[in-house]
């Protein structure tokens, strides 16, 4: 099976979908009688997945990702080259949905007579439906009726998201390829907790993420005698991240809390390893890529059951909260720190083994895309 999959940046800064993307082609690839390409369509090398990728999924392609530019290029490859892999596929799988480069990308895939699924990342789930209504109210009248009616389907990456999906657009078929994440060697921590407890913040510094009440727990833990640090790692608009500086200031937090700006490859893997707990109380999660990896870094968590990859989390590796508050993300936190350090460590990594192996959901993959575009016709010469 020939894939090809199309998005709009791999740069660090965006997140999920990058990952995401780049990890499942790196996957793809090493399946017996799958070939896979991935185009992108701005964005430089140095700021995306691939100037800190240290082979976590596996090697790089012998064809890696390329950017789609006017001029082929040490790191690109001309229109005409991208449309050859387009037209030589079984099917095209686009990535995010409410971006105007899509209908192109649809249109030349259904006059070559390839197959397109989109995976959304959560831009379509009940939750982000709430936001920019009329951007997206546009988006739909101009292009998106057209964009979803000649759709083989679509991919998402949670059960969460199929449903919502189903809901919203239930002429189309659904099928839930999933998110993985790849498994860094084990571990194993020392037996007590770090003291200053370790707390980790890994991901985009953005509204939903909910640092503040990342901060605020914090706050609660030092005012219960709980002697603890955060490490925000990430970036995003600098407005919010002078808002969040000032409320740590506001706290008395100065010195307890370190953002720590964007990392990548070893950076990254040393702060995963140096965390007690992983903290993620979004709002709303897709998928939640960064719970996966923390959990494949054996690092226990405490999530908001918005993030949907926490349905995989038993309690032993951490705690799923409804309605997380500072408060409760604190007492959270003192309940996990009373058990030992190694079992929960374990636990978290057993998590990350059965449900996010690379290998297996490339495999769901596979399985999702095959099933999509079965009585899709096709023509190849």
């Amino acid at each position: 099976m020939k894939i090809v999959q199309v998005i709009d940046t791999l740069s660090v800064a965006s997140g999920g979908p990058a990952r995401n993307s780049f990890e499942l082609n790196v996957t793809l690839n090493q399946l017996q009688s799958v070939e896979a390409r991935l185009f992108y369509l701005q964005g430089a090398v140095k700021d995306s997945v691939l100037s800190g990728y240290g082979g976590e999924a596996g090697p790089l392609p012998a064809r890696p990702p390329k950017r789609v530019s006017l001029r082929r290029g040490d790191d690109a490859v001309d229109l005409r080259c991208a449309l050859r892999e387009i037209a030589d596929a079984d099917v095209v799988v686009v990535h995010q949905y409410f971006l105007w480069w899509i209908a192109p990308i649809v249109l030349l895939s259904t006059i070559l007579r390839t197959p397109v699924v989109v995976t959304p990342h959560g831009s379509l789930t009940s939750h982000q439906q709430k936001f920019s209504v009329i951007k997206k109210r546009i988006f739909e009248s101009v292009l998106g009726w057209w964009v979803r009616s000649n759709l083989a389907g679509w991919v998402t990456g949670s059960q969460i998201e199929k449903d919502d999906l189903v809901q919203l657009y239930p002429e189309k078929p659904v099928a839930v390829g999933g998110v993985g994440t790849a498994l860094p060697e084990e571990h194993v921590p020392e037996e007590g907790w770090n003291t200053p407890l370790r707390l980790l913040a890994l991901s985009r510094i953005a509204p939903k993420k909910r640092h503040d009440l990342m901060i605020g727990a914090l706050r609660r833990l030092i005012d219960y005698g709980v002697d603890a640090e955060l490490d925000i790692v990430g970036t995003g608009p600098s407005g919010l991240v002078d808002e969040l500086r000032s409320h740590v200031f506001e706290l008395g937090l100065s010195d307890r809390v370190h953002f720590r700006g964007q990392k990548a490859g070893p950076g990254k893997a040393s702060s995963f390893r140096a965390a007690d707990i992983y903290l993620l109380p979004s709002d709303d999660e897709n998928f939640g890529i960064s719970l996966a990896e923390a959990l494949a870094y054996g690092v226990p968590a405490v999530v908001s059951s918005g993030v949907a990859s926490s349905k995989f989390m038993d309690s032993r590796a951490g705690r799923v909260l409804t309605a997380p508050t500072p408060d409760s993300i604190a007492r959270a936190v003192i309940g996990m720190v009373s058990g030992s350090r190694r079992q929960a460590s374990a636990s978290a990594r057993a998590c990350a083994e059965s449900s996010f192996s690379w290998r297996a959901v490339a495999l769901c993959w596979v399985e999702s895309l095959v099933e999509l575009t079965r009585d899709v016709p096709v023509h190849r010469s």
